[in-house]
């Protein structure tokens, strides 16, 4: 049987972010990058309003760049249960009540995206939202992603039975992982009649819900009749009714013996 493999995408459109996270996660790739959380210093300027506006005066608040100065003097943690918010807070203790730039508080966040992954949690991640740092306050967000639903996109015939059971196994975990992912895409995969590709979009909400979306299609059927010769029973043929897969031989699903 052919495995169908997973990769992982998570992406997060907030402001604090240096590199954009992977578009999908795909079970039909089996090379897969960290997510990166942070966005480019150009995200960090204000998007430009629709109507013209005055210009800002000089005594105006400066976009953040990468090498903003920042003081933390009180960090806030939001969101997450896998880990205890003493350990999160942990990547944070050499930054605390020093001078840093804006870089190296995107790397301290980084690493708990790090550990997520590195624990084969494939949705989940660490942002920080957009904020302006007065008086030495960072806000750090934890997303912990799961699938909330999923979207089949095709025809899967009488499957879908089997199609919901599968896919109620990776909603039940929060957040998911990519042991479980793996393992019940793997099962689709081996669903009989039809071919199924598997992708997870990035949490687009804090909660850390997303949608798997399925895309499958009918597999042709194919016949074919073969014949042995048997001395003690004469010739005998074989005529077998299978779905057709691709580099592999399978019993027939359906077969029918006849003699002469």
């Amino acid at each position: 049987m052919r495995a169908l493999a997973s990769l992982l995408l998570v992406t997060c459109c907030t402001y604090a972010h240096a590199d954009s996270l992977p578009s999908f996660l795909n079970t039909n790739e089996t090379t897969r990058n960290l997510p990166v959380p942070n966005l480019p210093a150009d995200a960090y300027r204000p998007a430009a309003a629709p109507l013209k506006v005055p210009e800002p005066s000089p005594s105006s608040a400066q976009p953040l760049t990468m090498g903003t100065k920042i003081t933390i003097r009180k960090l806030q943690i939001e969101g997450g249960t896998r880990y205890p918010l003493n350990e999160v807070g942990q990547a944070y203790q050499p930054l605390l009540g020093r001078e840093i730039t804006l870089a190296e508080l995107i790397e301290a966040t980084r690493g708990i995206t790090r550990r997520y992954q590195e624990d084969g949690y494939l949705l989940s991640y660490a942002y920080l939202p957009q904020q302006s740092f007065d008086q030495g306050v960072v806000r750090v967000v934890l997303v912990e992603g799961y699938i909330k639903d999923y979207q089949v996109q095709g025809d899967v015939g009488r499957s879908r039975a089997r199609l919901d059971q599968l896919v109620a196994k990776l909603q039940a975990e929060r957040p998911l992982t990519r042991k479980t992912f793996e393992r019940y895409t793997t099962l689709m995969s081996r669903i009989p009649g039809i071919t199924l590709q598997a992708s997870v979009p990035p949490p687009g909400t804090t909660d850390g819900a997303t949608s798997l979306i399925a895309q499958a299609s009918r597999k042709p059927i194919t016949s074919n009749l073969s014949a042995t010769a048997d001395n003690r029973k004469g010739t005998q043929a074989l005529l077998g009714v299978t779905s057709c897969r691709t580099a592999q031989t399978e019993r027939p699903a359906h077969g029918a013996m006849l003699f002469s």
